[in-house]
């Protein structure tokens, strides 16, 4: 997709409104009728924009967005499409409106997951959380658009706000955070929060999770993630029993996790 053979897209009679200005020279009956035969133009062109009910009307004016790149016109289309599926989405929680709210909600994760990757491309990650938010109001008990809002908010910067929303979606009676996203918990409060603590709380809620699958596909990095906990946490206290008590759990769990998977 590259950007070289990218056509703009073409304003309403904007090239025939500036005939006149351009005409340098000649004759004053020339430029008369040039100027006449683009009138007519113009003319001709509007009254057809008017009668056919079929032709797609196109704006003129001073304020336009004209997108110089296929990436700019990507995102202006998928911004386009999240403000509709943002006003189409139905916000009562009442029973019977149990599939149509189904429907619009598929709809709107598809646009949301769509300007995910276009706006990560270029690092808007301020927009699209922005968008997310928007999108709070209608994702009750929904936890992919709830791990997506706490992941662009650590990706912006904001991870003490980022650790509150994963907080929502995995503590509590939901509890609907999966492996993956209680590392990525961990993750932030062992390198951004130096939460040490609610970090080895992440990991050994993540370790339970992935226990209750069959194949245990992350065991190995849960316990890689207990034994950078225990390491860390060595370092703020102080009683030298205490000190050796977390260095042999970490190298327990370093252990564990080398026997589960070799690459780690």
């Amino acid at each position: 997709m590259s950007d070289y053979s990218y056509v703009r897209p073409e304003l309403s009679s904007a090239s025939h409104a500036d005939v006149p200005s351009r005409i340098r020279g000649g004759s004053l009956a020339s430029s008369t009728a040039r100027a006449a035969s683009a009138g007519a133009l113009n003319t001709a062109t509007a009254s057809s924009a008017v009668d056919s009910p079929w032709k797609p009307r196109k704006h003129a004016g001073a304020n336009l967005f004209v997108p110089r790149s296929r990436l700019e016109e990507v995102v202006l289309l998928l911004l386009l499409g999240e403000s509709m599926a943002r006003k189409e989405a139905i916000l009562s929680q009442a029973p019977e409106f149990f599939g149509m709210r189904s429907t619009k909600f598929r709809d709107a994760i598809i646009t949301y997951d769509l300007c995910a990757v276009a706006l990560a491309r270029v690092r808007s990650y301020k927009v699209l959380a922005r968008m997310l938010e928007h999108s709070m109001k209608f994702s009750f008990n929904e936890p992919h658009t709830w791990t997506q809002f706490g992941l662009v908010l650590a990706a912006e910067g904001r991870h003490h706000r980022a650790l509150q929303v994963l907080r929502e979606l995995g503590c509590g009676e939901r509890n609907q955070a999966d492996v993956g996203t209680c590392l990525c918990a961990a993750r932030i409060c062992y390198e951004r929060l130096h939460l040490y603590r609610e970090g080895e709380t992440w990991s050994e809620r993540a370790l339970r999770k992935d226990a209750a699958s069959p194949d245990r596909p992350l065991r190995a990095r849960c316990c890689v993630y207990l034994g950078l906990g225990h390491t860390l946490r060595v370092k703020t206290v102080d009683d030298h029993h205490i000190r050796r008590a977390l260095l042999a759990e970490a190298e327990r769990h370093f252990l564990e996790s080398q026997r589960s998977e070799r690459r780690e």
